[in-house]
């Protein structure tokens, strides 16, 4: 069999107003849901990296007979054939791609030849372009022709709309009565004032209601501190900060300064001047943190940014630890960059850089920095990328200001790149220099443990371990792996007693951890029990049971 099918993209997270998005396609019936589902991505050039469904014989996502492929429960794709699926002229399906930026393609089958023989998957009609992840920089592109000064754009009302050119942009101005005052330079790129963005109460509209233009100020903003012009939005973007505002906040707060001039020349009819961006910022300076809602919003650079790290976490977690560490080296410059530019703020000692796990936190797991950070060390490591570990590594450790622990596995990550080149000498320098900065820490002794038994020295081993793990302190998560580490030792040493009495030890951790009881002792024959509600990580399973990752589960509340 043979299908010709019609595609029409109805809904996503970038999808451009009054665009339409369609494509038509012939596949032969022995293509797989899963080649179609490429067939449909390649076409509007999307990436291939998260789930998707099928709903076949329905019009509506959620109705029909559904085909699931989904990384994150495990399964793998969609190998049902369209023969097999009883499609027939006129039946409509849905292809849904993603599930938080989810994209809705409703599919026509417009004709079924019973054709045998095998055939190319193609796109024989195409209309309409999309970007998956639009760049704000192209999204500020002037819609203004220049060549005959005609526009395709109308006020919502019908009324048409005004341009005043400003320098190498235009600026769109709405109804005479919002002002005709020439938009100043300072804006840098086109914005949008026609009603669209103005409430019943003449207030401008930048939370929940138009997070577009809020993103579009933003991103002008951040053109103000890039060129420096003015210089006075520099000078109040370092006072914000050193009154405890981190980067991107500083920015979000000049943004509703911004706005408040915007609004003063469309609404009232007022002429710019750089006092009246002055007065704006002045008043922004004591303002209250805005809503999350505000902070949240993204620019074009973030949506990138974000999309590199969930592709680095998608190529670790599906075995490809190659790609993973060659795509985080390639991207880490650009990332730290990027970082610093946003969540980091000017202290009296410096520049503070927030750890992976506060960024993940401020931008509600967007982006997902901290998991990948937890485990890019592995990725390096079985790789046998140790020499990009002895001159990254150490950089991100300076870089972050971290907290709990967080920066273990890269620490472990640099004393073991030491001993795979055979440099014994500089991994015990190294662990030497974490227990001065953090005496006794378990991770620490985990790890230099285990490396000095693959050295063969067991004595030594014996010696670091038993001058480092407590006896007399609170069994917890975090002497667990610590408590394994010296069963196994013992063992090897024919220590049966102590070996037995760290597997105890070990048991009843990973017992009480599950059920989400911490034990605090003076010592081990007289405990005291106390409830610890148990810590869930964004990558870890989700207790509820669902078999999805916490983060994209009920940690999305």
């Amino acid at each position: 069999m043979i299908y010709r099918i019609h595609a029409e993209l109805v809904d996503g997270a970038y999808l451009p107003d009054h665009t339409t998005i369609t494509r038509t396609f012939r596949i032969g019936g022995s293509a797989t849901l899963d080649d179609l589902a490429g067939l449909i991505l390649d076409s509007v050039d999307f990436d291939r990296e998260y789930d998707y469904s099928f709903f076949v014989d329905s019009a509506f996502p959620g109705r029909g007979k559904e085909y699931h492929s989904s990384v994150s429960l495990g399964l793998g794709k969609t190998k049902e054939k369209l023969y097999g699926l009883g499609l027939k002229e006129g039946m409509n399906c849905v292809f849904r791609y993603g599930f938080g930026n989810k994209w809705i393609f409703v599919l026509t089958v417009k004709e079924v030849l019973q054709e045998s023989g095998n055939i190319k998957a193609e796109v024989i009609e195409s209309e309409g372009e999309v970007q998956q992840y639009p760049d704000h920089d192209e999204e500020f592109e002037d819609d203004y022709d220049e060549e005959d000064g005609d526009d395709s754009d109308d006020d919502p009302d019908g009324s048409d709309l005004d341009f005043d050119s400003v320098g190498h942009h235009s600026v769109k101005k709405g109804k005479a009565e919002r002002g005709s005052s020439d938009i100043p330079d300072v804006f840098a790129y086109e914005i949008d004032f026609s009603d669209e963005y103005f409430d019943d109460d003449n207030a401008i509209i930048t939370k929940d209601y138009n997070p577009r233009l809020g993103r579009k100020v933003l991103r002008v903003v951040e053109h103000q501190l890039e060129t420096g012009k003015p210089a006075f939005v520099t000078d109040v973007y370092r006072a914000l900060q050193k009154k405890g505002n981190y980067r991107k906040l500083a920015k979000v707060k000049i943004a509703n300064a911004l706005i408040t001039v915007i609004f003063n020349i469309m609404k009232y009819n007022m002429s710019y001047s750089d006092q009246m961006y002055k007065d704006a910022l002045q008043d922004i300076m004591n303002l209250k943190d805005p809503e999350d809602a505000v902070v949240n919003l993204e620019t074009g650079i973030e949506r990138k940014i974000s999309s590199i790290v969930q592709k680095i976490d998608n190529h670790f977690m599906r075995g490809k630890e190659e790609e993973a560490a060659r795509m985080f080296s390639d991207n880490w410059h650009p990332l730290k960059n990027w970082i610093e530019n946003n969540f980091a703020r000017e202290e009296e000692d410096g520049l503070k850089v927030f750890s992976p796990a506060e960024i993940d936190e401020m931008t509600d797991y967007r982006i997902g920095l901290g998991d990948v950070i937890r485990e890019i060390d592995q990725a390096f490591l079985n790789t046998g990328r140790y020499e990009q570990i002895l001159t990254l590594f150490p950089e991100m450790l300076e870089f972050f200001s971290w907290t709990d622990g967080d920066d273990d596995t890269i620490r472990g990550a640099v004393g073991e790149a030491y001993e795979r080149l055979q440099r014994p000498a500089e991994a015990d320098a190294w662990f030497e220099k974490w227990y001065e900065e953090f005496p006794d820490h378990p991770a620490c002794t985990n790890y230099y443990v285990m490396i000095l038994e693959e050295r063969g020295d067991l004595e030594q081993a014996r010696q670091v371990l038993e001058a480092h793990i407590p006896h007399k302190e609170k069994i917890s998560e975090q002497h667990y792996d610590l408590y394994m580490r010296a069963e196994e030792l013992y063992k090897r040493l024919g220590m049966e007693e102590k070996s037995a009495f760290y597997r105890d030890l070990s048991e009843r951790c990973l017992q009480l951890s599950g059920s989400g009881i911490g034990i605090y002792a003076d010592n081990l024959e007289d405990m005291s029990v106390a409830w610890k509600k148990p810590k869930v990580y964004p990558n870890d399973p989700c207790p509820c049971g669902s078999g999805k990752k916490y983060k994209k589960c009920c940690g999305r509340a």
